[in-house]
């Protein structure tokens, strides 16, 4: 009996081949992935569960496993067929079987690929939910600490408010029964030593006064709670008057102070308060750190950018560059003074930057070791008011003071 040869009995012959070889391999693949899938969504299904680290890696290994699954099964069928015509021995057969393995290495690499880039593009995802989530919490801790900082700093800013009226009630009391008694209104003491005892309660308070308003005003700067009353200033006149103010202290330690001053400065738009306590801050510790004998050189000038600078050097025995930084931080003291002197908190240098900052102005400290200390204060040319007559002669109009531009 003859076997039919036809094209389609060899088709169902090859079909039936690969029917019976795949399907042992199906069955097989198809209880594994059941299995696996099974354990996933029972692990998913489980109710406010962490998973375990097994767990985890069963879930990590489902999502490799099926592609490889899939790619075995047509894999087997198409080399089944490929076999079925390499068997017929012609070379139509034989190119069909090579086309059918060629398209079956192409698949298999182009799946490669595209499951690489699956895999990338899921690790990517994952990390950056981990770099969110991480970011999150940071940004939590950063909220809860800046509530933390502002509720502090309101508690600080209530304190000194209440110790602002508690500590200066008594010293001013102290300060004036101190002096009464200093300088004998009531009658005579009897006893000298009780005038010089007086005297140093009287000196005593007044520096420790002096301390406490230099923290409030420290504190209130930092708040944001010191306003400034602006108006038209001349820097000059208040750096010859704040120089006139602490000439009885410079003559008691014989220091020379010149001063130079640029002729026919606009005023400044500031706060005249703020700039005294400037000026009078910076002459101060030139005075302190300058030995007796010494010279104080005091320089108000315009800028090449039409701004006003300050300029106060002495010839003191200065700091290094590097304790420049301490030095303009509160409390801070890297230097010492000159003997008879105090030495203070340490917030004198700090009120200037901070008041000086306030004007939009630039404070700078320049000194190195035995060759004294140069601070310069300078305002921006904003600052800076035209001349009534400049701005009368552009309008030929009475007008105000104006600000440059």
């Amino acid at each position: 009996m003859k076997t039919d040869q036809s094209p389609t009995g060899n088709v169902d012959v090859a079909i039936d081949v690969a029917r019976t070889h795949a399907r042992p391999i199906v069955n097989e693949t198809a209880a594994g992935l059941q299995k696996k899938l099974t354990s996933l969504i029972g692990s998913l299904r489980a109710p406010d569960r962490v998973p375990t680290p097994a767990a985890r890696s069963n879930q990590l290994r489902v999502a490799p496993v099926v592609p490889f699954l899939v790619a075995a099964v047509s894999g087997a069928v198409t080399l089944t067929l490929a076999a079925l015509h390499l068997s017929r021995g012609d070379v139509l057969s034989a190119a069909l079987s090579l086309l059918i393995i060629g398209a079956l290495l192409f698949f298999l690499f182009l799946a490669w690929r595209l499951h690489s880039a699956t895999q990338t593009m899921r690790e990517h995802r994952a990390e950056k939910d981990t770099l969110i989530a991480e970011l999150e919490r940071a940004k939590a801790v950063s909220d809860g600490s800046r509530r933390r900082a502002e509720e502090a700093n309101q508690a600080k800013s209530r304190f000194l408010a209440t110790m602002s009226h508690e500590l200066r009630t008594p010293l001013n009391a102290i300060l004036g029964f101190s002096e009464v008694m200093e300088n004998e209104v009531l009658g005579s003491m009897g006893n000298p030593r009780y005038r010089e005892y007086a005297a140093n309660i009287h000196h005593s308070g007044q520096h420790l006064l002096t301390l406490i308003n230099e923290v409030l005003d420290l504190s209130r700067i930092e708040a944001g709670h010191h306003d400034l009353h602006e108006e038209p200033v001349d820097l000059a006149a208040i750096v010859t008057e704040c120089c006139q103010m602490m000439m009885l202290k410079a003559r008691s330690k014989e220091i020379l102070i010149s001063d130079s001053y640029d002729t026919d400065m606009p005023d400044l738009w500031a706060d005249d308060r703020a700039l005294r306590q400037v000026v009078l801050n910076l002459v101060s510790n030139a005075i302190k750190f300058t030995p007796v004998g010494g010279e104080i050189a005091i320089k108000v000038f315009v800028t090449p950018g039409e701004g006003q600078r300050v300029s106060i050097r002495d010839n003191g025995p200065g700091i290094s560059p590097e304790d420049i930084p301490m030095a303009l931080s509160p409390f801070g003291q890297v230097s010492v003074a000159t003997d008879g002197d105090d030495r203070g908190a340490g917030l004198g240098l700090p009120i200037v930057q901070a008041l000086v900052r306030m004007h939009d102005g630039g404070f700078e400290l320049r000194s190195d070791l035995q060759r004294g200390t140069e601070a310069i204060v300078t305002f921006p040319r904003s600052r800076v008011m035209e001349t009534p007559s400049a701005a009368a002669s552009a309008t030929e109009e009475p007008v105000e003071w104006l600000r440059a531009s």
